[in-house]
């Protein structure tokens, strides 16, 4: 039965179509902790990183270098959702994580909190009308550097469309950060 369940559960996003070959697929994940972590007010809950949404589609439609790279520095700059639905208290924030198809955890980066939301809402069965998530903004590089809290192997930015899986050795590059990767 695909169903949301709470992270303590370790099943994350199930029900999202598989895209492809290498795409990550949305089931059991185990999530990170994000010691020390906290909502800021920096950003308004409507807030919107378009120029990640730009760099995402420009990056989908000339798979490229380049359009990676414009990616990962719009990424660095503003702010990026992350879900921390299930988490025990905002003292404790944990992460909901995807899966990669050979069974290793990615960090789900969301453009928006309405992005989550959707991503949620997808993910959810036809008959579920109540679709509740929980996702703070945080400064971009934080973001990105979340994938150094866990055996992270991508992150992969807005996951209900497709491309935007970028491996680690590309964000910890961008984050000036040895890879781990070799």
């Amino acid at each position: 039965m695909n169903r949301w369940r709470d992270p303590g559960e370790s099943v994350v996003y199930r029900g999202l179509r598989e895209r492809g070959p290498g795409s990550p697929q949305f089931g059991a994940s185990r999530p990170a902790s994000l010691e020390g972590v906290r909502p800021g007010p920096a950003f308004p809950r409507s807030y919107v990183n378009r120029p990640v949404q730009k760099a995402l589609a420009a990056l989908v439609a000339e798979p490229g270098e380049q359009t990676l790279e414009a990616l990962l520095r719009a990424a660095l700059k503003g702010g990026l959702t992350v879900d921390v639905t299930g988490s025990p208290s905002p003292q404790e924030l944990r992460l909901r994580t995807l899966q990669s198809t050979d069974g290793r955890p990615v960090l789900p980066l969301f453009s928006s909190l309405a992005e989550l939301e959707a991503t949620a809402r997808e993910a959810a069965e036809p008959e579920s009308s109540d679709v509740r998530v929980e996702g703070i903004i945080v400064p971009g590089r934080q973001a990105l550097g979340f994938i150094t809290t866990a055996d992270f192997v991508a992150v992969q930015f807005d996951p209900r469309h497709p491309g935007g899986v970028i491996a680690r050795a590309h964000v910890e590059r961008a984050l000036g950060i040895a890879s781990s990767a070799g």
